[in-house]
């Protein structure tokens, strides 16, 4: 991702080949194969509510509405008006998708939902964003994709390519499950610009909307479990998580941890929007490559472990386990070079760093599970995480020693009660769809799993910072063994919507966001190749 790139020149005519390619590291099983050409455009009916007594009065239908098995042309007005996490938005439909699966289409809300399914269709939401038809000015622009997108893939090089071909100014763009694709901008201007020139409207067979870059890296708000710190203070507050403790395919054991709470995190100041300027000069000169020269000197697809200390690097800290004041490790690599002036997320690859443990001579200190919680064994299918698989959100407790019952670290939680209420039980959630962003100087791109937040206490509804580099598990909480999926690194508010006036659009409201998408970087291959290392003697409820 680039912030603000120069506006470049349209072709005419439909290309044979996008005019720059940017490199993704996925997996091929992951992305979206061009050759299915059986699928139909997703197309979406909206709900409305209704005022009918069919299923009695308006507390029993709202009973009803929570435990009725399936969704019919009957009753969807009914689900629509009674189910508490479908009431709470202002626009609701029926999707169905490119693979023909329905699912509930929700967006604007009032409050939080706080279910992931409803008459056995899954919920899905849409962030803050203007669909294509709610502009003033905007030019109908050529659609470049003509196969049927699957929006449970992660898209395809190419696919990547013609998306900056068509909105050549913007920063990514989120794939949503719900039939929508967002395209993401850094200003207001950077997006009309992309309006001047001409938008399609529908894009793969998926709608069109826009939004603003509004991204929040994830921050920890209480420090338990594994949480660590990058310097030595007994009063501090944990930056983030240990994640998972791994033996890399070279023999390393290593903890992983994100890499934005041991960087610099620039603002949105003076400094900030100077050297936004300078990367715009930047890229404008760039722009002077032609198109096939710079497709063939794309950078190759793969992240990037280094090991270099330059710059705002997270390479070299030192780890401290909170409240214990005890020095876990040294970071060893990183997969980042973060931007030291420009806003989370540029510079990021997979927002991941690896500590190497050193604590009283124990070379691989071991992360467990919470008590009565699934041992993390393997590394899920992410095509089925996609598709629906369940999923939850935990943080592992850290083991200083063999005995597991009493050498357990649970961080600054008061005791082992306050920690067994907020922490023994998974956060649930279920896929939202993908976030790519786009590094226009370096022709790359990085790709992000989105999720939504059940949380059991709805006072967290809003941030799930305390989570920060903790595990997204797919699987039962209660289960015996559970695959870990990404680790969380940010968030995106999803704002209450109001009216700007000189625009006449809906617009988000920056003063109290509904609730918060979550969203953790899809990790390079050779993490997924490593074996997750765990404790033997908890875990499994």
């Amino acid at each position: 991702m680039s912030s603000e790139p120069q506006p470049k020149m349209r072709r005419a005519a439909a290309p044979s080949s996008p005019a720059y390619q940017f490199a993704i590291d996925i997996p091929p099983p992951l992305i979206d194969s061009p050759q299915d050409s059986g699928r139909k455009p997703a197309t979406n009916r909206a709900i409305p509510m209704t005022q009918s007594t069919s299923w009695g009065s308006s507390e029993v239908a709202a009973a009803r509405a929570q435990v009725e098995p399936d969704v019919t042309d009957d009753n969807e007005q009914l689900f629509r008006t009674y189910h508490p996490s479908l009431k709470c938005a202002l626009e609701v439909g029926i999707t169905t998708g490119t693979d023909g699966k329905r699912v509930w289409c929700l967006e604007f809300f009032t409050e939080p939902p706080s279910h992931t399914h409803a008459g056995g269709l899954e919920i899905h939401t849409i962030p803050t964003a203007w669909p294509h038809n709610s502009m003033n000015f905007p030019r109908v622009g050529r659609n470049l994709i003509y196969r049927v997108i699957n929006p449970r893939r992660v898209l395809s090089q190419e696919d990547i390519g013609y998306l900056v071909d068509m909105f050549p100014n913007a920063l990514g763009a989120q794939v949503l499950i719900a039939g929508r694709i967002n395209i993401v901008y850094g200003t207001w201007t950077s997006l009309e610009q992309d309006w001047a020139e001409g938008v399609p409207s529908i894009v793969g067979g998926l709608s069109i909307g826009f939004s603003l870059l509004d991204i929040v890296p994830s921050q920890v708000e209480e420090g338990y479990g594994g949480g660590v710190a990058s310097t030595e203070d007994a009063n501090r507050k944990a930056t983030g998580y240990l994640g998972l403790a791994l033996e890399s395919p070279s023999g390393e054991c290593l903890l992983t941890t994100m890499t934005h709470g041991f960087v610099h995190l620039p603002g949105d100041g003076f400094v900030a929007r100077a050297v936004s300027m300078f990367q715009r000069v930047k890229d404008s000169l760039l722009r002077f490559r032609s198109p096939q020269t710079t497709a063939s000197a794309a950078a190759p697809a793969g992240h990037i472990r280094t090991s270099d200390r330059s710059g705002n690097s997270s390479i070299g800290k030192d780890a401290w386990l909170v409240v214990t004041n005890r020095k876990i490790g040294t970071i060893k690599y990183s997969y980042d070079r973060p931007s030291g002036y420009l806003p989370y997320p540029e510079g990021y690859s997979s927002d991941l760093s690896l500590v190497e443990p050193r604590l009283d001579g124990r070379p691989c200190p071991i992360l467990a599970p919470q008590p009565y919680m699934p041992m993390v064994t393997s590394w899920a299918d992410l095509n089925a995480v996609l598709d629906g698989e369940p999923l939850f959100l935990t943080a592992q407790l850290f083991h200083l020693g063999p005995d597991a019952v009493q050498k357990t670290v649970f961080g600054s939680a008061i005791n082992d009660e306050h920690v067994e209420n907020i922490l023994f039980e998974g956060e649930r959630a279920i896929a939202e769809g993908t976030h790519y962003f786009f590094d226009h100087t370096a022709l790359r791109t990085s790709v992000s799993l989105l999720w939504r937040m059940i949380p059991r206490d709805q006072t967290r509804a809003v941030s799930m910072g305390g989570f920060s580099g903790s595990v997204l598990c797919a699987g039962e909480p209660k289960a015996a063994t559970a695959k870990a999926v990404v680790f969380q690194n940010f968030e995106l508010p999803v704002r209450m919507p109001k009216i700007n006036g000189r625009r006449g659009v809906l617009v988000d409201s920056h003063e109290y966001p509904s609730f918060n998408i979550q969203g953790g970087f899809i990790l390079p291959k050779e993490i997924y190749e490593s074996k997750i290392l765990h404790h033997p003697q908890e875990g499994g409820g």
